[in-house]
């Protein structure tokens, strides 16, 4: 058990690096992002409603759609890294980069993953974990701001096919990792639509009892149908 705290400090640093390095670029402009400095509508249920999309966010908020697509037109290293320029003069994505940059995201994601699911009370099981949403889709969302952090908000009973009665399942996350969670939402999430080939990196693998890799749906920024969500 002592090496729990060191094995969550050490999974937070690099996780840290992987986010504001490697997928933010190191941009300073963009503002760290805090829950006490947003504003939530815990009942809000229209389609694709997040903390995103509330008014007083949206100074706060302001570009980030855009944010890192901006970033990449405005470094000549970047350009040079994500685009290839034809004969022709046409312009496209360097497939590479763009696959290398969904793996820096995977990365950043399994180790979010560790810290949700251990440093924020009883872990939670893999139903509910991997089920999370952050926005409104054709069921209500998971995640919610309150009380100046991230809460995750799940049901879970284990009779439930028995009874269809579910329990409420809370967890509250610390502030570094609340942290970690609205700055990869709202930065690369948003941003991501921009950089990749529309996959806008929803996706999380992880190693199923079997060995083999599954997709899972996390931090879903588009209802996506169930067949389109495929394993690998």
């Amino acid at each position: 058990m002592d090496q729990v705290p060191q094995l969550l400090l050490s999974e937070f640093q690099q996780a840290r690096q992987l986010l504001y390095r490697e997928l933010m670029f190191r941009v300073q402009h963009l503002p760290r992002l805090h829950a006490w400095a947003l504003k939530d509508h815990l009942d809000a249920d229209a389609f694709g409603w997040s903390f995103s999309q509330h008014r007083e966010n949206a100074e706060l908020l302001k570009g980030s759609a855009t944010a890192l697509l901006t970033a990449i037109q405005a470094s000549k290293a970047l350009r040079d890294s994500f685009v290839e320029t034809a004969v022709d003069g046409a312009k496209d994505r360097r497939t590479k980069a763009i696959a290398q940059y969904e793996a820096v995201v995977d990365e950043f994601l399994k180790r979010l993953l560790v810290l949700i699911h251990m440093a924020s009370g009883q872990p939670l099981r893999e139903s509910e974990l991997l089920s999370v949403t952050w926005r409104n889709t054709r069921r209500r969302r998971n995640v919610y701001l309150k009380h100046g952090l991230v809460i995750l908000y799940t049901t879970y009973h284990k009779g439930q096919q028995q009874t269809c009665k579910f329990k409420d399942n809370i967890r509250l996350l610390s502030a570094a990792i609340s942290d970690l969670l609205l700055d990869y939402l709202t930065w690369v999430i948003q941003g991501g639509c921009q950089i990749g080939n529309n996959r806008c990196m929803i996706t999380l693998r992880h190693a199923s009892q079997s060995g083999s890799n599954k997709c899972k749906r996390v931090a879903l920024d588009h209802a996506w149908p169930e067949h389109q969500t495929t394993s690998q």
